[in-house]
């Protein structure tokens, strides 16, 4: 009521960014109360990619704690202590053998010594190149002295001048020739120890590993 006493109000349509004085002030204001709001509340500033790139990193942080806190998957731990979206990123270009190749490694469920003699009693479970320890996929990649030439080898390779990921390394070395050596001789004596009773898929190979297999696009 006091308003109306002092003063007349008249509302009319102007033309926008046409050099009228109260309609140019009143853009400023507003300009300077939407900076107001972003500064004040950086949620309601977030553009639509910002938002997606957090639900990725929340998403994966709550895949890193899942991971930590499970008790199986030793080893496929002591090889991928933290996972996260780069390392499937990789295994999304993979073959399926080099998949399986990866697979095995990550979880020691292969043709390793150390796994077989768990399925076949007479198998000897000492490694073959060192006869110093249980062969198993994590003695090989890391302490067995007979590999630390190749280790060595592969850990200074680059690829267009960039250093290997680690699961690209790790592939490498499982596909050495004298890995592969080693695993067709393990092969050997899996099928001379039982002839009658093979050893079935989830025997030799199988276990869990952080990186589920990625769907595979259709060419």
């Amino acid at each position: 009521m006091s308003i109306k006493l002092i003063c007349q109000i008249e509302l009319a349509w102007v033309r926008g960014h046409s050099g009228v004085t109260g309609n140019e002030v009143a853009d400023g204001m507003a300009e300077k109360t939407t900076i107001a709001v972003k500064l004040s509340s950086p949620a309601l500033a977030w553009t639509e990619r910002e938002i997606k790139k957090e639900k990725k990193r929340i998403a994966e942080h709550k895949w890193q704690q899942w991971w930590k806190t499970i008790p199986q998957c030793g080893i496929a731990k002591a090889f991928f202590a933290v996972p996260t979206t780069q390392h499937r990123k990789f295994i999304k270009w993979l073959s399926t053998k080099e998949l399986t190749t990866l697979t095995q490694a990550a979880t020691d469920h292969g043709l390793f010594a150390g796994h077989l003699s768990r399925w076949r009693e007479s198998l000897p479970s000492t490694c073959k190149l060192c006869r110093e320890a249980e062969e198993t996929s994590l003695h090989l990649w890391g302490e067995c002295p007979a590999l630390e030439l190749e280790r060595t080898q592969l850990s200074s390779l680059r690829i267009g001048g960039r250093t290997k990921t680690p699961h690209r390394l790790l592939l490498d070395f499982f596909e050495h020739e004298k890995i592969r050596g080693l695993m067709n001789v393990n092969s050997e004596w899996l099928d001379e120890s039982d002839p009658d009773d093979p050893p079935t898929q989830s025997e030799i190979g199988g276990g869990r590993t952080p990186f589920p297999p990625p769907k595979r696009r259709r060419l």
